[in-house]
């Protein structure tokens, strides 16, 4: 067996029959062998129980760690992010919006009030289309037993996560959001994490009267056409005809400000759900699985996990599973002549002086601007800075630099300024969503699927306000936007605390416009400037992670472009109880998979897993007297089969 992760470039993908995953089976794909699933020929085997759904445990060795039983929990996540988030609340609730229609709810909800003796309060307001709007009904003890201390809830289930950032959900998120002084979101109001309910954010908007914070997205929604009225539209009229959204959706089709958002998720998830003592804000350094011994209990397989302190304190804790909800930002990209400029440094260091790199801006202690370029703009001299990178992101920093006072700013972008409302296509948030999303499920081949993928996300985009907000900008003359251009030469001078830089810029023929001759030779520009921001992303590594080392060493598994195999459940292999979420997941989930539209089937995929091993929720005894067609459509809730096999008869 190999003792490193496979590593497959997209050049060369592996064949479909060790990759393959069929979505209507749901079934996983096949693993590399491992110590536990090694048996002796079937003559040797002695009769045993009945399988179990539970994972299989390797041949009993001395235990690895000795934990305490108030340190031992069924779940560690690592990530305290949306995903990571989305996963708490979801493990949480069990009557998912996923499994529960719109009148199930409202029927339950009536069902609960009643028990309680409570009577309905308030008066009704309309949310989708003629529905009356249901206010989600406070959780019982038994919706929300969920405990970080060891100390099992009334569900059963104990949960523990990790953040690197703070003690806090969404931390990071926060920060980066407060630093760049982001006022509204990208994402339209239905990509959230609450597994309640879909329309959740856009209840709570009402509830809360907060509609005035909300800016419609436009250019997206408008009245449909039917077919016959397509075919006798005849010539298409520049400037019509482009919504894609049916107008009966039109308030899902809003983006939520930043405050309103962030009390969404204290007020319907956090508080909810009593997830705010979940969080503890340390690193996580590493990850292994083997034999446990839990004090007070028997041997059994399982993680440890290791994590250090702010302080530097190192402790240790044990999981039955192990969560990774983290995003793909471990290793920063850099232009080869920056890189070079920069000399031997660190590869996780963000900032330096005269230069940042994007990511930064999430970071503890990091200002902006700061030394040299703040103090020359305090002193009223002109400045000018270059961002590199043709992203949101880069955009937001490009305003934030001339509102905080820069004089000029240059952005370079190594193609066009695409303009897009999501980081994807809309065929994949649109009515057509389920079409695409089939595609790519039925897809066998996972280096297929990555391709997709990055053809789907297009690379970096801004949206239309943001475009907008840009040509402003250059219109005034404090912003200059210079596409199909890349640097050339970057060299910090020390004497003056500038950089100088070299760049060049060469549009392609099929760039042009027709009418014009194209440039012979490439346009080139020397400049010297303050202060140099990277926003060029970051490289998507799943096996340089330092915390899934040990498990890639005893566990190996095929890395494909820098993202996991994993199986369509999201976890790692099929005997392994680890399971991974957010951008290393999409491979399976699609190119929303990264973004908050892929948290919610995210957590619903992973919760349906566990429950089958029996690490949450019921257990095997439990479900035996369960309904197949419950069982379908759970199945069916986390992404496998279609509702027409609801239609089919239960045959005894």
């Amino acid at each position: 067996m190999s003792s490193a992760p496979i590593d497959i470039p997209l050049s060369s993908s592996p064949s479909s029959s060790s990759l393959s995953s069929d979505f209507d089976l749901y079934d996983t794909p096949p693993s590399s062998p491992t110590p536990s699933s090694q048996t002796d020929c079937e003559c040797c085997i002695p009769e045993l129980d009945p399988p179990s759904d539970k994972p299989s445990t390797s041949p009993r060795a001395p235990p690895t760690s000795s934990i305490a039983s108030s340190n031992f929990f069924s779940v560690v996540c690592v990530g305290g992010g949306p995903h990571g988030l989305a996963l708490a609340a979801r493990l949480a609730e069990d009557r998912p919006a996923a499994l529960y229609t719109d009148l199930e709810h409202a029927r339950l909800s009536w069902l609960r009030k009643q028990e309680a003796g409570k009577k309905a309060e308030g008066r009704r307001r309309s949310v989708k289309g003629h529905w009356a709007a249901r206010k989600l009904v406070e959780p019982t003890s038994v919706v929300t037993g969920l405990a970080s201390d060891g100390v099992e809830g009334e569900s059963g289930t104990t949960i523990k996560v990790f953040d690197n950032v703070s003690d806090g959900w969404m931390g990071k998120w926060k920060r980066f959001f407060k630093r760049l002084e982001i006022s509204h979101l990208r994402s339209p109001m239905f990509f959230q994490p609450s597994p309640a309910d879909e329309d959740a954010l856009v209840a709570y908007a009402r509830r809360m009267g907060k509609e005035d914070e909300l800016v419609p997205i436009a250019g997206v929604v408008g009245k449909e056409k039917s077919k016959h009225a397509r075919k006798k539209g005849g010539r298409k009229i520049v400037g019509q005809d482009t919504a894609m959204i049916n107008e009966r959706l039109r308030e899902d089709y809003f983006r939520p400000s930043t405050p309103l958002f962030n009390s969404f998720i204290s007020t319907e998830l956090v508080e909810r759900y009593h997830l705010s003592s979940l969080v503890e804000h340390a690193t996580v350094t590493s990850v292994t699985y083997g034999p446990l011994h839990i004090e007070g209990q028997s041997l059994e397989d399982g993680f440890t996990i290791t994590s250090v302190a702010p302080d530097g304190t190192t402790s240790t804790c044990g999981a039955k599973s192990v969560v990774f909800a983290v995003g793909a930002t471990s290793t920063p990209n850099f232009p080869p002549v920056v890189k070079e400029a920069l000399g031997e440094r660190d590869e996780w260091q963000l900032e330096g002086r005269g230069w940042c790199h994007s990511a930064a801006f999430a970071t503890e202690g990091f200002e902006f601007p700061s030394g040299e370029l703040g103090r020359r703009i305090a002193e009223g001299r002109q400045t000018s800075m270059v961002v590199v990178g043709g992203g949101l992101t880069s955009a937001q920093i490009s305003d934030l630099a001339i509102r905080k006072g820069v004089s000029k700013v240059y952005l370079l972008t190594r193609g066009p300024l695409k303009v897009q409302h999501f980081d994807f296509t809309l065929d994949w948030v649109t009515k057509f969503a389920n079409l695409s999303k089939m595609a790519f499920w039925q897809e066998p081949d996972l280096a297929t699927r990555i391709r997709n993928i990055k053809a789907a996300r297009g690379g970096g985009t801004v949206n239309p306000m943001h475009y907008a907000l840009l040509k402003k900008l250059e219109k005034a003359g404090s912003l200059e936007i210079k596409t199909w251009t890349q640097l050339t030469d970057v060299e910090w001078d020390e004497g003056n605390g500038q950089w100088k830089v070299a760049m060049e810029t060469l549009v392609p023929d099929a760039a042009l416009d027709e009418r014009l001759p194209a440039p012979r030779e490439p346009t080139r520009l020397e400049l010297e400037i303050d202060y140099l921001v990277l926003s060029t992303g970051s490289a998507a590594s799943f096996s340089t992670l330092p915390f899934v080392s040990s498990l890639l060493a005893t566990h190996p598994i095929e890395i494909l472009d820098g993202y996991p195999a994993i199986t369509p459940d999201l976890q790692w292999d099929t005997e392994l109880p680890a399971f991974v979420m957010g951008a290393y997941a999409m491979c399976q989930l699609g190119p929303d998979g990264s973004n908050l539209s892929g948290t919610r089937g995210g957590a619903e995929r992973i919760v349906r897993r566990l429950g089958e091993l029996g690490i949450v929720g019921e257990g095997q005894e439990e479900r035996k007297g369960r309904s197949t067609r419950w069982d379908e459509k759970v199945h069916r809730s986390s992404g496998g089969g279609g509702y027409f096999q609801g239609l089919e008869e239960e045959v005894e």
